[in-house]
């Protein structure tokens, strides 16, 4: 049928296109690697110091046969340590800050970005618990609840970006959009003629069948 030779046709189409735009795609893009050179940047940065601190206690976690009462597990002696990690400070009460050494390399013209971020310290706010099966075992397990708060101290975060690293890729990609977009164009040019007759093949059967109904 006509209908079925359109269609063939809009997916050989198709695959041709797409496979002529991908392989074009990464020609442009292994050629803007080769000829393209390679920047190698370092910076310093500094960030805080961070330890590991207890910042409160919690209760252990413990097995029962029936289940507790609500006053019984809130009231359980506070007895296993939680411990995250939490920025030092000095005898002044001064956040330390050390300084590192960033290694970056990338295609293209490399820029620095500097950003403010303030430096937080851990705070246990409270603890939940919930109920749980382990092994045929009934366990009251607690989770410490952690928040941080603000010391109005700040640091910059620095990130290396390279900004023509993506230029290739990204014409490499509207290349294939466009190849692909073209060939579908010359196609619906092309088959304009066969598609207008599979139209009206379609308008005529449909008439023709509606004559023999009232036939």
């Amino acid at each position: 049928m006509e209908s079925e030779n359109i269609e063939n046709r809009i997916a050989w189409w198709n695959e041709i296109s797409a496979g002529v735009g991908l392989i074009l795609g990464y020609i442009v893009y292994g050629v803007y690697w080769v000829l393209t050179p390679e920047t190698h940047v370092e910076i310093e940065y500094t960030e805080p110091e961070y330890a590991d601190v207890i910042v409160g206690k919690i209760p252990n976690n413990f097995s029962y046969k029936s289940a507790p009462h609500l006053p019984e597990i809130l009231s359980r002696e506070l007895e296993r340590e939680v411990t995250v990690s939490a920025p030092v400070f000095d005898d002044k009460g001064r956040p330390k800050l050390i300084v590192k050494k960033l290694e970056a390399s990338g295609l293209g013209d490399s820029r620095v970005i500097a950003t403010k971020e303030e430096i937080l310290i851990p705070v246990l706010s409270d603890h939940s618990f919930t109920y749980l099966v382990v092994e045929d075992r009934k366990l009251i397990k607690y989770y410490p609840s952690v928040s941080y708060k603000g010391t109005g101290v700040y640091y910059e975060k620095k990130e290396v970006i390279f900004e023509d690293a993506n230029i290739a890729d990204s014409f490499a990609v509207r290349t294939a959009t466009f190849f692909a977009l073209l060939s579908f164009m010359l196609f619906c040019l092309k088959s304009r003629h066969n598609v207008i007759q599979w139209i009206k093949s379609l308008l005529r059967t449909k008439f023709e069948q509606q004559e023999d109904y009232y036939d």
